[in-house]
């Protein structure tokens, strides 16, 4: 820190004292020619105290934030009174549930007709499981019979018709020879008169007719292998590729027909394991409503670092998620929690002794030392001040009768000068932008220029232009009438 800058520290401070000192000497009753009593102080010589002042309140080291779980701002229905005492386990809080209640009575709805749905969906897919075997059944069916339909033609049909045409090729061909040969006897008995010419005539048509047969059962032949048999044969193997190529596609129907089907119903399964599961969550998180207390202490609303918020915590408050709802203080670890303005910052380390009190606990001062020394300054929010502070905690060497949220006022000591001259701070003036005192002489008061160098809450150190035992003036002398400010050391 700049020298500049402990000058003006110190000359606030003396202002303060100064100011203090004067309003108390001003009740006093004057002298008899009007002027207040000169108050005096000797110059002394002995150990001088520096010390860091703040305030604060006493805090739990340990505190368990009470933060509901909620997802969603929720208005506050039952609080227990701030500062009781609870324990671990109890109820201390409940928010409204009326928007939970209807959440989870439509989800319950979804989880039943989901159900539904997916047992209309398990149906489906095994009726679908049903349809697909009966339909592979006549498929394969249809490809045993057309196989069968084959083989027959191939192996009996077609030989016995190729054998049957052969024969009446055969019977025609003997029938045409035996006609022939019966009418050359014919025409020979004609010419001997045993019969007429009607008679060879029949037997001339005879002949005729035996051989249109013949002629007939060889081209009926021809046209059997020809034509017939391979078109029947071409049709029996279409009929069986046909029903090859209908069970193929019968296979790919099936397995397309069951796979949306179990697609369907895996769906219903994922939509009823969802809606499951968000009424699961939905009565997990109703069950952070009711607000337990996470462990035995004294009830503090709000957030122990955001104090000032403590007063918006009521019966009927919109909570947000992630607010801290109250805090429940561990009461066997009490410390001192204050705030250090900046420029008194870098003076306080850890370690250091400090005295503590409390107007709640009248007569009785505790001590303790500096714990935490915060590394950055406090959030100020909408009402940030011009001054940063730093938050430092102070471990107590006692805590009876404490209890958290009392106002505390801390004295830390930085450093003890063992050997110094020293005079009340009040008795050094600022004169023009000069450090002076007035000395008590045999001429009267004495202005005398002095330097000063440290100084504590009470006392400033003189290093030069005073001696040890000197009388000086805490007000300064010559003032026209009470009251009048005068311009001291700040």
């Amino acid at each position: 820190m700049g020298t500049n800058v402990k000058k003006k520290i110190i000359i606030i401070v003396i202002i303060v004292l100064a100011i203090t000192v004067y309003l108390g000497i001003r009740g006093r009753r004057p002298t008899d020619d009007g002027q207040p009593v000169a108050l005096k102080a000797k110059v002394e010589e002995g150990p001088l105290l520096i010390s860091v002042r703040a305030s604060g309140e006493i805090r739990s080291k340990t505190s368990s934030k009470v933060i509901p779980g909620i997802k969603r701002g929720e208005n506050v229905a039952f609080l227990v009174p701030e500062g009781s005492h609870v324990t671990n386990g109890q109820t201390v809080a409940q928010l409204s549930t009326d928007d939970m209640d209807r959440r989870i009575l439509d989800a319950e709805l979804k989880v039943s007709d989901a159900d539904a749905k997916l047992l209309g969906a398990k149906t489906d897919h095994e009726i679908q499981i049903l349809d697909n075997a009966t339909a592979m059944t006549t498929a394969v069916q249809a490809v045993q019979s057309a196989d069968l339909t084959l083989r027959e033609f191939m192996e009996g049909n077609m030989p016995m018709q190729i054998k049957t045409a052969d024969l009446k090729v055969a019977t025609a061909a003997s029938e045409y020879d035996r006609s022939t040969k019966k009418f050359v006897e014919s025409e020979q008995i004609l010419k001997q008169g045993f019969i007429t010419e009607d008679q060879l005539e029949e037997e001339r048509i005879k002949l005729e007719t035996a051989k249109v047969n013949r002629e007939t059962s060889v081209e009926e032949l021809k046209n059997l292998k020809l034509y017939t048999l391979p078109l029947k044969e071409a049709e029996a193997r279409n009929v069986k590729m046909k029903a090859y190529s209908d069970l193929e596609k019968t296979k790919k129907k099936n397995d397309v027909q069951l796979q949306t089907k179990f697609q369907a119903m895996e769906q219903s399964k994922a939509i009823l394991q969802k809606a499951t599961n968000d009424l699961g969550q939905l009565r997990e998180d109703l069950l952070a409503y009711n607000v337990k207390s996470p462990s035995d202490g004294i009830v503090t609303y709000g957030d122990a670092d955001a104090s000032w918020r403590r007063a918006e915590i009521q019966v009927g408050m919109t909570l947000m998620p992630g607010e801290a709802l109250m805090t429940i203080p561990d009461l066997s670890a009490l410390q001192a929690v204050v705030d250090v303005p900046e420029a008194d910052i870098p003076k306080v380390k850890v370690g250091q002794r400090a005295t503590v009190n409390m107007e709640a606990v009248a007569n009785r001062i505790y001590k303790g030392k500096v714990e935490r020394v915060a590394e950055i300054a406090n959030p100020g929010g909408f009402l940030e001040a011009a001054v940063k502070q730093f938050k430092v905690n102070i471990a107590l060497d006692q805590t009876v009768d404490l209890r958290p949220g009392f106002s505390c006022d801390v004295e830390i000591l930085i450093e003890t000068l063992p050997k110094v001259l020293k005079v009340p701070i009040q008795a050094v003036f600022n004169e023009g932008g000069e450090f002076v005192a007035y000395v008590d002489s045999a001429l009267g008061p004495t202005r005398t220029p002095v330097k000063v160098g440290r100084s504590s809450i009470t006392s400033v150190e003189i290093l030069g232009g005073l001696k040890k035992g000197q009388s000086v003036y805490l007000n300064k002398p010559g003032a026209k009438k009470p009251g009048e400010p005068e311009e001291r050391k700040s």
